[in-house]
């Protein structure tokens, strides 16, 4: 296209090369020629005025550059368009800044590992009481000092803590390690966990430096407590003390006076644990006769079909852990039983296989792959034992409570009492929630009956006399 000229009733000037290039871009873009030079003169003096009238900025630039020079200095034009000398380039003016340097991406760690499935994606769905899984919001990294989380257990689970730090999650809590004496060794954190948790020696307990750990840690091993990347770092990472079973039957009360932090930190802290995620595994219970009903089934259409928490597993996490969970869970205490990866019993899980449950792709991970747990018949005995609830050890069940209404939730679980009206339990006066059946918290307390039978009791159905 060939340089356009327009003329007005003052002055007539040649279109500046700027404009043929304008007027080029127009015309490929299918504008109307008639149109673009009907409308020249006025584009050319809007644009006249706005230079004039614009406010002077603090950057030389241009609205509407010319095309750019070439050299190491950029040459003025005139209002004709003539070159009318060179200026230098400014560094400080016309150089854009360096980008801002991006720090490099630190290694995931568990918490990162932990909240994501197998696939790499993270799951946002929240925890549902169906058995589908999901995950609850995860918790941030907090910012302030350095505590030592811990869980506890016993040979067959989870044994509540004295100072719980979560009202839905009461297996676990945490303390600063300026309370542990030193040495910081293994025996000197045992002793101070021991003495706050009401049991008279440390002598019979282990620990694990996390719940992944095959072995316990040595008594002599030195740990770094307040280090920001030792041992119990945080409740995704929880150190893990396993307690003497006789030990729990001989556990003193709560301290009168338990340590400051635990007051202030119970006071703040005290809501619910979203580490109850996504780490519950699926069981099918049968007999050498078929399939049996599940003391923690979930699912009304298929009694059979019940549900544990990983967490409730005690250390080293191995099929034997497992099964001797599995027998506490089902009251089935005392009966063998062999457990495979598949309904159709095609892979048989030694008592030594490691259990992998930071992923879902371990057996049991999903209703529709459950692992399949088959008991051997119950043993003929003249009397039956009570039942087991052996993590939640009677601290002093000096407070009576008599039945209002009668219950009958010990013919469908062991762990819950019967009562008729007028019975008369003994408890220590703690109101709590659990579980009954996999079917939902029921609010209960830990009673003994007039037989010697430690059980849950309905707390709706009891007065205090």
């Amino acid at each position: 296209m060939s340089t356009v000229e327009a003329s007005s009733s003052t002055t007539s000037k040649a279109v500046h090369p700027s404009w043929t290039a304008f007027l080029d871009n127009l015309e490929s873009a299918d504008v109307d020629r008639a149109i673009i030079e009907e409308n020249l003169e006025f584009i050319k003096q809007f644009v006249r005025d706005y230079e004039q009238n614009k406010p002077t900025p603090k950057k030389t630039t241009r609205r509407f550059p010319p095309p750019p020079a070439t050299g190491k200095h950029r040459r003025s034009h005139g209002a004709n368009g003539s070159v009318s000398g060179t200026s230098p380039l400014s560094p400080k003016q016309h150089r854009p800044p360096p980008p801002p340097v991006r720090p490099a991406q630190k290694p995931p760690t568990l918490q990162d590992r932990a909240r994501l499935y197998s696939d790499g994606k993270p799951d946002r769905a929240a925890a549902t009481s169906d058995g589908r899984g999901g995950i609850e919001s995860v918790p941030e990294a907090e910012s302030g000092p350095r505590y030592i989380y811990y869980r506890l257990y016993v040979a067959d689970g989870p044994l509540e803590s004295v100072n719980p730090i979560y009202s839905n999650d009461r297996f676990i809590s945490r303390i600063l390690p300026k309370s542990v004496a030193p040495p910081h060794t293994a025996a000197s954190l045992k002793k101070y966990l021991c003495r706050i948790e009401g049991f008279e020696t440390a002598e019979k307990c282990t620990l694990f430096l996390s719940l992944v750990e095959r072995v316990p840690i040595e008594d002599d091993t030195r740990l770094s407590l307040r280090a920001k990347s030792g041992p119990g770092l945080s409740e995704l990472e929880p150190m893990a003390l396993i307690v003497d079973t006789q030990a729990c039957h001989k556990r003193s009360p709560a301290p009168s006076n338990p340590p400051s932090e635990q007051l202030d930190e119970t006071a703040t802290r005290y809501g619910t644990s979203s580490i109850l995620c996504n780490r519950s595994r699926r069981v099918r219970l049968t007999n050498k006769s078929g399939e049996v009903a599940s003391k923690t089934s979930f699912d009304e259409d298929d009694s059979s079909l019940g549900r544990i928490n990983m967490l409730c597993v005690p250390p080293p996490h191995t099929v034997a852990s497992l099964k001797a969970h599995l027998a506490k869970a089902e009251g089935a205490s005392g009966r063998s039983c062999q457990l495979f990866e598949d309904g159709g019993g095609e892979i048989t899980m030694k008592d030594d296989d490691i259990i992998i449950f930071l992923t879902d792709s371990y057996p049991g991970a999903s209703e529709e792959e459950p692992i399949a747990v088959v008991y051997s018949k119950p043993r003929e005995t003249t009397s039956q034992p009570t039942a087991a609830v052996s993590p939640l050890a009677p601290r002093g069940f000096s407070k009576r409570i008599e039945a209002v209404e009668s219950d009958l939730k010990s013919e469908t679980d062991p762990l819950w009492h019967s009562a008729s009206v007028g019975e008369i339990f003994h408890t220590d006066g703690v109101l709590r929630k659990e579980v009954y059946r996999g079917n939902g918290l029921l609010h209960c307390y830990i009673a003994i009956n007039s037989s010697g039978k430690m059980a849950f009791i309905f707390a709706t159905k009891m007065r205090f006399c």
